[in-house]
């Protein structure tokens, strides 16, 4: 089944794209769980998790400018192939630096998900893909991320419990990727 996403922007309150536009190149399989987010200047970062019969699913962006225009082609975020990745979320600054996170399945036979996350300047990735959370025992799921005008982001997810009881954690990190405090 071909599947695509269109995306009708807001690029601010009062002004409509003029069209719709998709964003992902690979029409085959489930392109599925967008997100996005926006630099001041209007250029904006859509995330996504794209099925394939070889790793189960990856983690995809595409970059655009203020214009709509894509800027480059899509590209997978996650290094790590194996497995399923899923539920990707995406925060940009006001200087267009940004970060990615989302669930990646551990492959342990208890559907165990960590939550992974990988940072750009520039659109280059500050090393690979790393974990955020501490607490490994069990599923954490659908992170959510938000990042300063200095870098400085934060990583917010679900964990759940040993009574299948749900809790929300938090992890800070310093514009290097850094961990700063406990989880």
């Amino acid at each position: 089944m071909k599947k695509s996403f269109l995306l009708i922007m807001i690029m601010s309150f009062s002004v409509f794209a003029q069209s719709e536009i998709s964003v992902n190149t690979s029409k085959i399989y489930s392109q599925r769980d967008p997100q996005i987010s926006r630099d001041l200047a209007g250029n904006f970062i859509v995330v996504w998790d794209s099925e394939n019969p070889t790793t189960k699913s990856d983690i995809f962006y595409q970059l655009f400018n203020s214009s709509q225009e894509i800027i480059g082609s899509e590209i997978r975020v996650n290094t790590i192939t194996s497995n399923e990745q899923e539920r990707p979320s995406a925060a940009m600054n006001s200087g267009g630096d940004f970060i990615i996170a989302w669930a990646s399945h551990s492959g342990d036979m208890n559907s165990i998900f960590d939550i992974k996350a990988r940072l750009y300047k520039n659109n280059n990735p500050v090393g690979d893909e790393f974990l955020v959370n501490t607490t490994t025992q069990f599923s954490q799921t659908k992170p959510q991320v938000a990042i300063n005008a200095n870098g400085e982001f934060v990583i917010v997810w679900e964990s759940w419990t040993e009574n299948s009881d749900r809790d929300v954690y938090m992890q800070m990190f310093d514009a290097n990727g850094n961990k700063v405090g406990l989880e």
